[in-house]
């Protein structure tokens, strides 16, 4: 059985993760699965199916090896400033600075600032949707749909370590430059949408409750698909700046890419011999 300690911790985590899933309209029909690394009594029936998934294998095969890149706030500053914006109503939003400024946390928009941007990658993250969300440990293992292939990413909660399966992230051979740039491709930067509360959970309570609450009223006060839009994608943008970059969180590959591909297949209802091909985006 679990030790006092690590069922504390398991609990905790679940009940995270359970009232983050709860509040957000966005994973409506994910399928939530959690591994554990043993059965206890006080886990609802409904979650023993878990025990079945062979958790040493996904472990191994979610196992992370750290890089030197540690997404801090300078690097946010160098990272989002890398890839130029364009304004908001390229892609039909009338959102004005003024309702921007209104609808962020306080004191976030800079003074400065004369119009509503967008940025590709954050916009290029909106056309993905989880497919499946796993507690494997420390680690959250996130299944992205909605290109030709599945893309996996993975944030490891106790090591703060995070890692993603799609080529643009973990393509090497396009030098030192590419990898920075594209330190947060646009699946981790859905998965810090989808999880932001539990990626945040050693932050004070007071310091999320903004962000919760202008979350809260984009999501529903705007019926314009492209206004709401253009303010999600603002949103992510000062959320990942602002407050990811302050937990430190270190890039990584995955250590076993092969078993990588093998458990995505299994988590996703498909056989275990069946290795996905390099995912395109």
């Amino acid at each position: 059985m679990l030790g006092e300690k690590i069922k504390q911790q398991l609990n905790n985590a679940l009940e995270a993760l359970r009232a983050e899933l709860s509040e957000e309209e966005s994973v409506t029909h994910a399928k939530l699965l959690f591994v554990l690394d043993d059965v206890s009594p006080h886990v609802p029936e409904s979650l023993l199916y878990a025990n079945q998934l062979q958790d040493d294998f996904l472990q191994t095969a979610f196992e992370l090896v750290p890089r030197k890149y540690v997404f801090t706030k300078d690097f946010a500053k160098w990272f989002f400033a890398s890839t130029r914006w364009k304004p908001a109503k390229t892609i039909g939003s009338n959102v004005s600075i003024g309702v921007l400024r209104r609808v962020m946390p306080p004191r976030v928009v800079a003074s400065k600032a004369c119009y509503v941007g967008v940025w590709d990658p954050i916009l290029r993250a909106f056309d993905r949707s989880v497919g499946k969300t796993v507690l494997i440990k420390e680690n959250i293992v996130t299944i992205l749909i909605g290109g030709q292939q599945p893309v996996v990413t993975c944030f490891n909660l106790r090591d703060k370590l995070f890692a993603c399966s799609c080529p643009a992230y973990s393509d090497t051979s396009r030098g030192e430059n590419w990898l920075k740039r594209h330190l947060l491709c646009k699946h981790l930067l859905k998965t810090i949408y989808h999880h932001y509360k539990l990626l945040a959970r050693t932050l004070p309570k007071e310091e999320l409750e903004p962000w919760n609450a202008s979350l809260s009223y984009i999501e529903g006060s705007f019926s314009r698909v492209e206004d709401k839009k253009a303010l999600m994608t603002n949103w992510l943008y000062y959320f990942t700046k602002k407050v990811f970059s302050k937990l430190n969180f270190r890039s990584a590959f995955f250590k076993n890419p092969q078993l990588t591909q093998i458990a995505v297949r299994k988590l996703l209802g498909g056989g275990e011999d069946a290795v996905a091909p390099t995912q395109t985006g």
